[in-house]
């Protein structure tokens, strides 16, 4: 088997991701089909025509730039023209960045102005494939920018395993307001007989978070307090929008952790998340908490697990107050 490697990799034109099928812009629907409704703008009977463009057909439905969204959370490239195989190239599930600022002018006063920029290099597992072209094979990950277009970014050999399976490091540098990135892992031998392998992470997309962000963080606006009828109020949670399908849980104990209860996702007036606004690439959820009983105490923290369907890898994200919890006491707030 064939396991040499070229160190310098040249740089690779992105290739140009198809036009959305009528099938992708249809299950982008689906999607959003929950915030449409709630949004009240899903009325009356869908007729698809010949002159209706899917740009046109998702704006009609979700407005231009909820349209744009829609048709640019689709699928990328890779899983267009590719294959899933995880044999062939996963995503070790290990990543590592750097923000620094360029450009700066500084003074008495301080430093101003300049360029910030993040790079997060991301560790591929890549199986070899016999017969390869060492000067054409490619390794790489392609993901949305800040503005949402989709990129591709091609990394370099670092090392052989015992096992055989090859580790590249894909560097990925974008701007300094991204603090999250999705993206699909790749595998090009480059011979061009071979399919683009990939791994999306069965459809859901892998996840890097930089610069200590916080994918689910508790309000502000939450106001929680205790008194002789029992727990009362709303937790309110800002969350980033990774992925349509998502698992938001309240995890907390009246008893000091002799007990644990979870409130997820419902419909439930009362204690279940229920969805609230969305702004950009996060989200607003609330819970509207009512526990009766005789508590002196409740302490809780805040979950957010992206990766929760079609078994995929789960990612998991918590807000537990910096590892003290949240605390609320009998007659005071927190």
């Amino acid at each position: 088997m064939t396991t040499g490697h070229k160190q310098d990799t040249p740089a690779l034109d992105t290739p140009t991701a198809p036009s959305p099928s009528l099938e992708q812009v249809l299950s982008e629907i689906g999607r959003r089909g929950k915030l449409a409704l709630r949004l009240g703008v899903v009325k009356g009977t869908l007729v698809l025509t010949s002159a209706v463009t899917l740009t046109n057909l998702a704006a009609a439905i979700f407005g231009p730039a909820i349209a744009q969204a829609s048709i640019n959370e689709g699928s990328d490239w890779a899983q267009d023209e590719g294959t899933r195989d995880e044999g062939k190239v996963h995503y070790y599930g290990e990543s590592w960045s750097h923000t620094e600022t360029t450009g700066q002018t500084c003074g008495e006063r301080g430093c101003y102005g300049g360029t910030t920029t993040t790079t997060a290099w991301v560790k591929i597992r890549v199986q070899p494939q016999s017969g390869a072209d060492l000067d054409a094979k490619r390794v790489g990950v392609v993901y949305r920018d800040y503005y949402g277009n989709q990129a591709t970014a091609v990394g370099s050999y670092f090392s052989t395993h015992a096992d055989g399976y090859e580790e590249w490091h894909v560097p990925v540098v974008m701007s300094g307001y991204q603090t999250v990135m999705a993206f699909t892992a790749w595998y090009q031998d480059g011979t061009g007989q071979s399919p683009t392998w990939y791994d999306d992470n069965m459809g859901e997309l892998h996840v890097v978070t930089m610069n200590g962000h916080q994918a689910i963080r508790r309000s502000y606006a939450t106001d929680v307090s205790i008194d002789d009828t029992g727990v009362h109020g709303s937790i309110v949670a800002t969350v980033t929008d990774i992925d349509y399908d998502k698992d938001i849980r309240l995890v907390y104990t009246t008893d000091n952790w002799s007990t644990v209860e979870e409130l997820s996702i419902g419909e439930d007036e009362l204690n279940a998340w229920q969805w609230v606004s969305d702004s950009g690439n996060s989200e607003t959820w609330q819970l509207e908490l009512e526990l009766p009983g005789s508590f002196d105490h409740i302490e809780y923290a805040l979950v957010y697990r992206h990766g929760v369907v079609n078994g995929a890898d789960e990612y998991e994200y918590w807000d537990n107050n910096y590892g003290q919890n949240y605390r609320v006491e009998l007659s005071t707030e927190s």
